[in-house]
């Protein structure tokens, strides 16, 4: 970098490409400075899942979750030796 001020303060730029996700996408580019590497552009797709997706995966994971009483016997340091 040859601006000092860019290294105080680095470019940290995330633009929205879209204003709504597109098949659970959304859209966007980033624009930074990193340290070490320059400039690093991109532009990314962050998985953007819906309230229904949201409350089934939630509903699937308490389905799952095993109580205290499946975990059974723990063993200690001294019995794994």
């Amino acid at each position: 970098m040859d601006d000092p001020a860019a290294v105080r303060h680095p470019r940290r730029c995330v633009e929205l490409l879209s204003g709504s996700p597109e098949n659970n996408r959304l859209p966007l580019r980033v624009d930074l400075d990193v340290q070490g590497v320059g400039r690093w552009q991109r532009d990314l797709e962050i998985y953007m899942p819906t309230r229904d997706q949201m409350e089934e995966g939630a509903r699937r994971l308490e389905e799952k979750r095993p109580t205290i009483a499946e975990f059974g016997h723990c063993s200690t340091s001294s019995e794994t030796r």
